[in-house]
């Protein structure tokens, strides 16, 4: 297992998406739609982000301790056209 991070310990993107179904987990937490805004801590990949942020009518604030991780997110905001993300 090839690790990404310095201390996330983060392993790389495709391994970690490998353990999540994340349109079905955003489904069970927030349903198929979210009144007002979202505030998600530890965004890393931005796994959880895009599909919480297609189902809020407000701004999702992702923030995340590493700055590669906030970039990241950051680079999926603009590729899947999502400007109710804001990164921190």
């Amino acid at each position: 297992m090839k690790m990404k991070g310095r201390e996330s310990g983060m392993p790389d993107e495709a391994y970690w998406m490998s353990f999540f179904k994340a349109e079905v987990t955003i489904d069970r937490l927030l349903g198929s739609a979210v009144q007002g805004n979202v505030i998600e801590f530890g965004c890393g990949y931005g796994s959880f982000t895009v599909p919480a942020a297609r189902r809020t009518t407000g701004q999702l604030t992702a923030l995340d301790i590493e700055p590669e991780m906030v970039d990241c997110v950051r680079q999926k905001a603009t590729a899947f056209d999502l400007p109710n993300i804001q990164t921190e």
